[in-house]
């Protein structure tokens, strides 16, 4: 008995599987051919639970540091400084850098890169679907995005951060 191969059925079947292979070679593909190149540099506010964290401010492609404003009805006992750090992009690391340093640093604080990237915080879901969704930002997830993919970069900052911890300063011209 000679069986003839049910074509309808094998295509039922294999249309479903090469559309979910489509799919994640369209969102894995592009990230291989995505090169990030170029350094930054960012500051990490470390506040205790009674500290007044003083910043940074980029002016005129220079960083300075900016003083903390403390009020008469501020209750805080004491004042901590960021911490500064150049990331490279093409190893993806980062490193500490004092303030004299970072003062001869030329440096371009728009949020874009000429190569087209932007730092940004990841963000985060919680909830019941498809109920109670709630989206929020993750300050403890950094992510270099591109025109086609983003990355997850590997700064220096605490797990759980808070708003702002996190500070993009500028990309170093060179």
């Amino acid at each position: 008995m000679n069986k003839k191969p049910n074509w309808s059925l094998i295509i039922a079947l294999a249309l479903p599987i090469l559309m979910m292979i489509g799919v994640a070679l369209s969102i894995y593909v592009p990230s291989l051919f995505q090169t990030y190149h170029g350094q930054f540099l960012y500051s990490v506010q470390e506040i205790g639970s009674w500290g007044i964290g003083r910043g940074f401010v980029v002016v005129n492609g220079k960083i300075q540091p900016q003083p903390a404003v403390v009020s008469a009805h501020t209750v805080y006992s004491s004042t901590t400084t960021a911490r500064l750090y150049v990331h490279d992009l093409a190893t993806n690391e980062s490193r500490d850098i004092s303030l004299e340093e970072a003062q001869r640093l030329n440096l371009d604080p728009s949020p874009r890169s000429p190569e087209g990237v932007e730092i940004d915080y990841g963000s985060q879901t919680d909830g019941v679907f498809p109920f109670f969704m709630i989206s929020r930002d993750d300050y403890s997830a950094v992510y270099a995005k591109g025109e086609r993919a983003s990355r997850k970069l590997n700064v220096r900052i605490k797990p759980g951060g808070y708003y702002n911890q996190f500070q993009f300063q500028g990309w170093i011209k060179s």
